[in-house]
């Protein structure tokens, strides 16, 4: 077991049963979101929660892409590359060609594919595996064999404690970030 493996572990068995439960059901949950959002379509609606995704918290994430889908535009009141890439899938292009990094590929699939094997690896993710916290900003880029060294550690991590990967990699995300809430990130930032 790799020091990456470890720390997702550690993360893991920290959980509450509130917290492995709402992880159980998260890609579920949003799931449906994007499928209602998108009149059907699950790929359009994960597609576009996926572009907004990086370096925007999850609620403005969903506002952006409920209100995206909706009204059938992307927001321009959104980092510019996320708005193009929303835009781009709600003109009808090809979901994963558009996102094409693997974390927005990986998040898009495992939100409209409840079986996808791909992994999210975001930030808070990254953080759980190096077992500390790391800001956005902080978090390196991550080319393709790096990022595969960080998903192969969560499949692995998800075989030990016996779920499928991305309901485990949700769970450590929420217990991860009841752990670590924004006032904290803040002080930690400016201090």
């Amino acid at each position: 077991m790799n020091e990456y493996v470890t720390n997702i572990m550690d993360t893991y068995l920290r959980l509450t049963e509130a917290e492995i439960e709402e992880g159980m059901h998260w890609y579920d949950n949003t799931r449906a979101l994007a499928t209602e959002w998108a009149n059907g379509d699950v790929w359009k609606g994960a597609g576009v929660i996926a572009a907004y995704s990086p370096a925007t918290d999850w609620p403005r994430n969903l506002e952006l892409a409920k209100s995206s889908l909706e009204l059938g535009f992307a927001r321009t009141d959104a980092l510019g590359m996320n708005a193009l890439k929303a835009q781009r899938i709600l003109d009808g292009e090809p979901v994963l060609p558009v996102l094409n990094g693997p974390k927005t590929t990986a998040f898009a699939s495992a939100i409209a594919d409840p079986d996808s094997d791909l992994v999210t690896i975001d930030s808070h993710a990254y953080s759980i595996a190096v077992g500390y916290w790391v800001p956005t900003s902080g978090v390196p880029h991550l080319r393709k064999r790096r990022y595969a060294s960080f998903a192969d550690a969560y499949t692995e991590a998800a075989g030990l404690a016996g779920y499928h990967v991305s309901q485990f990699q949700a769970m450590t995300w929420v217990g991860w970030k009841n752990r670590h809430p924004k006032s904290e990130y803040r002080s930690r930032k400016r201090g």
